[in-house]
């Protein structure tokens, strides 16, 4: 445990070095950091997952892609997730290809409404976009009740509660996908025949 805690100081640290002296964003608003190289220049992009400024239940998104003066931020979505405070409503940003990543949002501690939200965001053409939408959804005092919505927003193509369907595909930049607080965050296609 103390090699833990210790190892963690010296994380925030080097953390707190380096944002300082690359972004114009506090160390302590740093939730989650993504290295990959997006734009196939040979050089580390970034996705950092930040906790929104005034508002510390929700995390902000933002994207840089490497050029020849460093870093430049071409993505920055605001309160695009909800963070709870304790184990399994914590935002997580995990790299899944090596043109995508995705940012989940869940609450599988407390409550009977639990739920997962997955949003794949895939760089095209140095446009990032979110390309897919996954939600599920449980109710841990009527066992009988389960929703589930994944929707591929380039194709079109989705799955809700087994059942295939279709709509227009669309190409919704990150920067533009609404706020977590704002009912438009799920697609219209996953909210009809709701259960």
């Amino acid at each position: 445990m103390t090699k833990l805690v210790i190892f963690s100081l010296i994380l925030m640290t080097s953390l707190s070095v380096s944002f300082a002296q690359t972004w114009p964003v506090p160390a302590e608003r740093v939730w989650a950091v993504l290295n990959e190289d997006w734009n196939s220049d040979g050089e580390f992009d970034k996705a950092i997952l930040l906790i929104t400024e005034d508002d510390p239940s929700s995390v902000d998104l933002q994207v840089y892609l490497s050029d020849e003066d460093g870093l430049t931020l071409v993505s920055d979505a605001v309160a695009i997730g909800w963070r709870g405070l304790f184990w399994g409503a914590q935002p997580i940003l995990e790299t899944t290809s090596s043109r995508s990543f995705q940012l989940t949002t869940e609450n599988e501690s407390f409550g009977r409404n639990r739920w997962n939200q997955t949003l794949t965001i895939a760089n095209r053409d140095d446009t990032f976009l979110v390309a897919g939408y996954t939600y599920s959804a449980r109710d841990t005092l009527d066992l009988d009740y389960s929703f589930s919505c994944d929707l591929n927003l380039l194709t079109g193509e989705g799955i809700k509660n087994g059942e295939p369907f279709s709509v227009e595909p669309q190409r919704t930049p990150l920067a533009d996908w609404p706020s977590s607080y704002d009912v438009n965050a799920i697609p219209a296609a996953c909210l009809e025949n709701q259960p």
